[in-house]
């Protein structure tokens, strides 16, 4: 992660999870300190389904990928500098995880 200039640096996180997706902004201050610039969560259900079939459906993950892009467009306004993303197991031991990370990215 980057070094706050003199005005700090925003950095957007990104949480994947089985039941929803949240997004942290936060403005990382020169003092170690940081201010939340805004804070969201949005139901996805990415995980319906997933353990009857053992791969996260086609329509889950668009609604995950119609979110992130909403969420990283709703950081931009904040002038996020950088996204960190970590995602849940249900992305982790999908059988289709490759194809869904790469929907979302």
């Amino acid at each position: 992660m980057k070094r706050p200039g003199p005005d700090g640096h925003v950095v957007g996180f990104i949480d994947i999870g089985t039941n929803s997706i949240r997004l942290l902004v936060v403005r990382l201050n020169p003092n170690h300190s940081y201010t939340i610039l805004t804070r969201q969560k949005q139901q996805v259900r990415l995980g319906e389904g997933e353990f009857e079939e053992e791969v996260i459906l086609p329509e889950a993950v668009e609604r995950a990928v119609i979110v992130c892009k909403t969420f990283t467009e709703l950081a931009r306004t904040f002038k996020t500098e950088e996204f960190v993303a970590v995602a849940t197991s249900a992305m982790r031991e999908a059988g289709n995880q490759q194809e869904s990370l790469h929907r979302l990215r």
